[in-house]
């Protein structure tokens, strides 16, 4: 139990706020959809049961970075992945999962234990230590399903990011792989997406070279262990990109992969995209999202999202142009790849963060993120990076949200609440879509009672406010 005195200021070690070097803190999630829901899911109006709770340890209250991983096989069975922290030197990987469509879950299991790798480096003459979270990704693939995570060497000398598959849905898995090559790399702010033809894609920021870089590395459909990582994104020549603001990937139909992240250009700290066609040796040139836009030197701990919407790309992702935290979307048509970018859901103070797309079978593009509607801090432009959070003494309650995509308006619609509630904090949210159509999400709550993860099915539908007939 935390304590009354206490409370407010644990509330705000997961806030998105960004002041003065108190940076925001995301990881994208990814997601692999169903492949067929029925054609009539979309016409109920109401949310669906109560949140499932999974208690994390007191380790955890303090995190800022760790957050839930959801996936669906083909079967419907739903799994939950986190990490959660044991003692001073050790954290854990989570497996929860449902035989019936999210009405409840097995017990979790734990899937592996590891060490916390310290990195150490130097910026602007200042020694920064922070710990290499293990970021756990679940992705579903036709006959297996396959956990990503970082974990730390036997003698803690480094980390690596590994893989490993499970074809009895997900009861034991096979000895972890890593995805990349390099004996230098520290992976953090890791992705990994699984396309339809078998096509893997993972990413990762590593400072190798002395500089943070985004890194990835294409598993082919046919191969059994990932080709020579590349460069994806070297930034800016002398700083490289947003040091930690985490990569996202998608794989699409085709088999092209699709790295975001955060770029550095002329101090301008916005979205570029890096494209890989089949057969390609190397990535394009990155694609700038939106013209350079936030002007920032700081690091606002936060990532992109990104699905493909038959020839529709669609991406959010937050930035603080105006003065305060907002999620943005923007979406082109593949082979052209210029965007027309707005506000996710535009408020009038307040602030947003950490937003995350899923597709479903449909086409239907639908979004999650966290918002806070009291008053925003405003972001100061010149904030030096840190890492840690910054001490408030006013609490604010913080909801997870969720919309839909309009084809015709070309705009998400209505917003709800996933599980509206006051004087707790929820935030890192994931999205998946259930076997039957309905939405699955899972984020981080803190509360009095302390931190847990939470899970809540959403009817496919819900987001849509009906008017009543007169």
């Amino acid at each position: 139990m935390i304590s009354n005195g206490s409370w407010l200021k644990l509330l705000f070690l997961g806030v998105p706020v960004i002041l003065g070097g108190s940076l925001g803190l995301y990881l994208a999630t990814d997601f692999d959809g169903p492949t067929s829901l029925p054609s009539s899911c979309c016409n109920q109006s109401e949310l669906k049961g109560g949140s499932k709770s999974f208690p994390l340890e007191q380790y955890d209250v303090k995190d800022t970075q760790e957050r839930p991983s959801l996936a669906v096989d083909g079967k419907g069975r739903i799994y939950l992945a986190w990490a959660s922290q044991t003692s001073d030197a050790d954290k854990k990987l989570l497996l929860a999962t449902s035989d019936n469509q999210g009405e409840s879950f097995n017990p979790a299991k734990e899937v592996i234990k590891s060490g916390i790798f310290k990195a150490v480096s130097q910026m602007k003459g200042k020694t920064i230590s922070r710990d290499v979270r293990m970021t756990p990704h679940v992705i579903a693939g036709k006959d297996e399903i396959f956990l990503a995570w970082t974990e730390a060497l036997p003698d803690l000398s480094g980390v690596r990011m590994v893989v490993s598959s499970s074809k009895d849905g997900g009861e034991s898995f096979g000895t972890p792989a890593p995805v990349h090559h390099g004996e230098n790399a520290r992976a953090a702010f890791t992705s990994i997406s699984l396309g339809q033809d078998g096509t893997m894609v993972s990413s990762w920021l590593d400072n190798r070279d002395k500089k943070q870089k985004t890194f990835a590395s294409v598993k082919g459909p046919a191969k059994t262990e990932f080709a020579m990582e590349e460069t994806a994104g070297a930034g800016d020549p002398d700083k490289g990109v947003c040091p930690c603001c985490p990569t996202s990937t998608l794989v699409a139909l085709d088999g092209t992969v699709y790295v975001a992240f955060r770029n550095i250009q002329d101090g301008y700290r916005d979205f570029y995209i890096s494209r890989r066609k089949p057969g390609a040796s190397s990535f394009e040139a990155p694609i700038p999202v939106i013209s350079p836009t936030w002007k920032f030197d700081g690091c606002p701990h936060d990532g992109a999202s990104m699905v493909l919407a038959g020839d529709t790309f669609h991406i959010t992702w937050m930035d603080a142009r105006s003065g305060s935290q907002r999620c943005y979307h923007a979406y082109a048509n593949c082979n052209e790849m210029k965007f027309t970018a707005t506000e996710l859901h535009p408020i009038t103070q307040g602030s947003q963060g950490n937003a995350k797309l899923a597709l479903d079978a449909r086409g239907d593009v639908h979004v999650v993120w966290e918002e806070s509607k009291e008053a925003a801090l405003v972001v100061d432009a010149g904030a030096e990076h840190k890492h840690g959070a910054q001490d408030f003494s006013a609490g604010v309650g913080r909801n997870i949200m969720v919309a839909t995509f309009e084809k015709e308006g070309k705009k998400f619609g209505s917003v709800k609440a996933v599980d509206e509630k006051s004087g707790v904090f929820q935030t890192r949210p994931a999205i998946a879509i259930a076997q039957d159509g309905d939405l699955l999400i899972a984020w981080n709550e803190l509360s009095e009672a302390g931190k847990a993860i939470k899970f809540k099915k959403v009817r496919c539908g819900a987001i849509v406010v009906k008017e009543s007939k007169p």
